[in-house]
């Protein structure tokens, strides 16, 4: 692709497919915006206020506006060939080259004025992930976790309730009994 950014030299912006060739041979580019951001993290405190202890890296958005004026169906049809199969492209400007963009839209306008079509092509760039994965061992049910279906309803024994115990299975009275000796003690 250096060759054909060395072609390009000659122009100020350049939208180039996977490939290297440029998407819109016939249209004027009229500007570019290029944004680069990040976001900051914010967690609010006890006291009211706001912390920030890291930021995140916006990604990167090439808005550029072009007018095409001649082959208009054909320019917007390849452009709308690209946006649907989701292919990658750069955008080689002044300032630099932006890689791993994706168009996400390319609103454009006609009016009865002009003679050509006035296109927003809005694309950000995007970061492939791929998962990594290791297999895990096959279990197999120990005896303690075995079903209980063969054992039938199993309960365990009744506890009187003291202060050492955090399990009870007690009747009303009993714990009505236990309320009342606690009420008493405090």
């Amino acid at each position: 692709m250096a060759g054909v950014y060395q072609d390009q030299q000659d122009d100020s912006v350049a939208i180039l497919d996977a490939g290297g060739r440029v998407v819109l041979e016939t249209g004027d580019v009229m500007g570019v915006t290029v944004i680069e951001g990040r976001r900051l993290t914010e967690h609010p405190v006890e006291d009211g206020s706001v912390i920030t202890d890291h930021y995140v890296k916006e990604p990167t958005e090439v808005t550029v506006s072009v007018v095409v004026s001649d082959d208009i169906v054909q320019q917007l049809d390849s452009l709308r060939d690209l946006y649907e199969s989701g292919d990658e492209v750069s955008v080689l400007t002044r300032t630099g080259l932006y890689e791993h963009l994706i168009i996400i839209a390319y609103p454009h306008r006609e009016t009865a004025d002009t003679v050509g079509a006035s296109i927003d092509i809005v694309m950000r760039s995007y970061v492939t992930v791929s998962s990594q994965y290791d297999s895990a061992p096959i279990r197999t049910a120990q005896p303690k976790q075995e079903d209980t279906a063969k054992r039938g309803k199993v309960t365990g024994p009744k506890l009187r309730s003291d202060k050492t115990s955090s399990v009870t299975d007690v009747s009303r009275a009993e714990r009505a009994e236990i309320n009342a000796s606690n009420n008493v003690r405090s």
